[in-house]
């Protein structure tokens, strides 16, 4: 092999690990049976307050507005999975008896 194909494949290599790290908890409330919104590489589940169209808040609204009737529900937040309780009484359980 020359020095090019060397770091030529040393580059996909890298590439290729930087993807897996990024996306190996994309299918993580899939993977746990929770429903959740699809995670896009490389914005995860939140595309626009990644790219700043939307501020936390709205983004997190988004995402809770989308599974109405749901006790709880999962999103990706860049590679990130994170997990929204709709239910009022799931989240005093969680409060109060859990903490």
């Amino acid at each position: 092999f020359n020095p090019a194909t060397e770091v030529f494949v040393g580059l996909v290599v890298l590439l290729w690990a930087l993807y897996w790290y990024l996306t190996k908890d994309y299918d993580f409330w899939e993977k746990n049976g929770v429903p959740c919104k699809k995670a896009v590489f490389p914005f995860g589940s939140m595309k626009d307050l990644v790219l700043g169209k939307d501020h936390m808040g709205e983004a997190y609204a988004k995402v809770y507005k989308e599974f109405p009737g749901e006790r709880y529900c999962g999103a990706v937040e860049m590679n990130r999975p994170v997990l929204l309780i709709r239910d009022p009484e799931l989240i005093k359980h969680i409060l109060i008896k859990d903490f």
